[in-house]
């Protein structure tokens, strides 16, 4: 072990770089859900769908809009 740190230091880095990988991964799957929320709202512009095709990309949306708040929560 270096002289310059404590273990009790070492300890604290090692736990900050554990958060700091959870956080990364939580911002990678909001990401994800980010972009298929994209996809769904490029896709509900199509004139050709029906009123109940895009209740259900709605529905979709929200849902994944729910799952985004939740994993934000998460982050702090």
């Amino acid at each position: 072990m270096d002289d310059w740190m404590s273990k009790e230091e070492r300890q604290f880095l090692e736990d900050e770089w554990h958060r700091i990988q959870d956080r990364k991964a939580i911002l990678a799957e909001i990401e994800q859900k980010l972009m298929q929320m994209r996809d769904l709202a490029i896709e509900a512009t199509q004139q050709s769908l029906s009123s109940e095709e895009r209740y259900v990309l709605n529905d979709e949306f929200q849902q994944l809009q729910r799952e985004v708040n939740q994993l934000y929560d998460q982050l702090y």
